[in-house]
């Protein structure tokens, strides 16, 4: 209700259809492929049967070195998180399915519920209801999960990804420490006086294996990106000219972090990017526009200003490079719409400092956070508002990850890591590749 085809997010109405598809769940051909990709997991968020199951359960007695207590099978086993015996998976003898199928029977000749349905597995540290049939996950599952990981971690444990961190307080990172143990952890002054925290490599291995558990089991994950994937906002306001100043934004290219959250978002791990840099490189990188929200405008698209409809310049909009008019939020670009029935004229999209996002980006991204399930917020993104403000609006049980290298408000997130942004995607995406493997 609140978007008009008069105001549309970027063209027309295609992009209110794509706004439909996208947050209010109409269907269309792209939605249902990623749906059927086989790691597109949905977890069952309403599990009736995991309370009772749990409840008095000691998980700090979980050990994960303990064999299958039928055949001894020792490897990534899974835990019942009921009576905490131990058994194999279906894919090795199948003894947690027969433990439940045993526990269910003598449930029903009692005429009682079943408490034993619900089991962990040591190998993705996911959780699975035999009763629902189905992975389920709730807030209630979370200490369980990341007491599971310290001991995996930090006991000798095998990794779930690409090598096992040691000798750090994984657990106080996981359960939102202000910044990783001093003991293994250095930091040094930015040139805002600011501490930056330099993250030990076993300690950002943790994290980026605890964020791609949360996104192969999410079926709407947000990216919320900031300006450390390029400089190019930077050295275009260090340029003295108006020409070398457009000739920053015209050379640059999509970087390797640009190019990982595209290769997320083909393979249906991430719904939406939003970004609060104009330097247009998601989209040169192939971000599809219905998957990209440009909160902050870009230096390469004008809005018409009588019709909205938005287009894309092949180069960079002069009148995107320069402050705005006295009293005014964006330049004119003397550019005429390209609707047929339209003769507006069209201005530049960029927010300046101080400047007023448009009410569609707005709800566009208040709308996305509050159906994520994973919300992963990107360097100074955090910085910038509204969206600092919508770290808080997200749905109780979505799971918050920060990459920033200075402490924030936010550092008890279920995932924060201090890594440089490119590090950390990397080993994400490298965690990510050996899972499906």
């Amino acid at each position: 209700a609140f978007v008009s085809s008069a105001h549309p997010i970027c063209g027309g109405c295609r992009s209110l259809k794509a706004f439909n598809q996208l947050f209010l769940n109409k269907p269309n051909k792209q939605a249902n492929k990623q749906r059927r990709m086989p790691f597109a997991v949905n977890p069952k968020r309403d599990c009736p049967h995991v309370y009772s199951a749990i409840d008095g359960c000691n998980f700090e007695a979980i050990d994960l070195t303990v064999p299958c207590k039928t055949c001894a099978h020792v490897g990534e086993n899974w835990v019942c998180l009921h009576c905490l015996d131990i058994f194999c998976s279906r894919y090795v003898h199948g003894h947690m399915v027969v433990h439940n199928q045993e526990t269910k029977a003598e449930a029903d000749a009692k005429g009682e519920a079943n408490l034993h349905c619900v089991a962990l597995s040591f190998s993705d540290m996911s959780v699975w209801c035999y009763e629902c049939d189905s992975y389920i996950t709730c807030p209630e599952l979370m200490p369980i999960i990341r007491t599971c990981q310290r001991k995996k971690f930090d006991e000798g444990g095998e990794s779930a990804g690409i090598g096992a961190p040691s000798d750090t307080d994984t657990a106080a990172v996981l359960d939102g420490a202000a910044s990783p143990p001093a003991s293994s952890s250095a930091s040094t002054p930015d040139t805002t006086g600011s501490t930056v925290i330099q993250e030990p490599k076993d300690v950002t291995q943790a994290m980026a294996v605890a964020l791609a558990t949360l996104m192969s089991t999410s079926s709407f994950t947000t990216v919320w990106a900031g300006t450390e994937f390029c400089d190019a906002v930077q050295r275009a306001e260090a340029a003295e000219t108006l020409e070398a100043k457009a000739a920053v934004f015209a050379d640059y290219e999509p970087t390797p972090a640009h190019q990982i959250i595209k290769k997320w978002i083909d393979k249906g791990l991430v719904r939406l990017v939003c970004t609060t840099s104009p330097d247009g490189l998601f989209q040169r990188c192939g971000v599809p526009s219905d998957n990209l929200l440009e909160a902050y405008g870009s230096v390469f698209k004008e809005q018409c200003m009588k019709c909205g409809r938005r287009k894309t310049s092949d180069t960079p909009l002069p009148s995107a490079l320069v402050p705005a008019g006295e009293g005014q939020d964006h330049n004119p670009t003397g550019n005429g719409c390209d609707g047929l029935m339209c003769k507006g004229m069209t201005r530049d999209t960029v927010v300046r400092p101080g400047g007023r996002l448009d009410q569609i980006s707005v709800t566009t991204a208040t709308q996305a956070i509050r159906q994520s399930q994973v919300s992963i917020f990107l360097g100074d993104s955090l910085t910038r508002r509204p969206m600092m403000d919508l770290v808080g609006q997200g749905a109780p049980n979505c799971n918050v990850a920060i990459v920033y290298p200075l402490p924030t408000q936010f550092d008890s997130s279920t995932v924060r890591s201090f890594a440089p942004v490119p590090t950390f995607l990397t080993a994400v995406d490298a965690v990510l590749d050996a899972s499906r493997s």
